[in-house]
């Protein structure tokens, strides 16, 4: 089991919603590399399935552009 750590999304107003993110392994706990993508919660099936089709190298862009056609907008401050 991992601890997450990320100040911004523990203010994130959505719930339940399916997150996208590179994870940085420390010692203590994990936190995320600072860019995610977040979708609503129905579109878990559709990107389990998108996730097993891409190939490795491409998951990060192919995530990124799905996420500007159907994510949920995330402002960073």
């Amino acid at each position: 089991m991992l601890s997450m750590i990320d100040i911004s999304f523990s203010q994130f107003p959505a719930e339940n919603c399916v997150f996208f993110f590179r994870p940085i392994e420390l010692a203590d706990f994990t936190m995320t590399s600072g860019m995610s993508f977040v979708f609503p919660p129905e579109m878990e099936p559709e990107l389990i399935e998108r996730w097993k089709q891409w190939d490795r190298s491409d998951r990060y862009a192919k995530c990124f552009k799905l996420y500007k056609r159907k994510g949920i907008p995330v402002v960073y401050q």
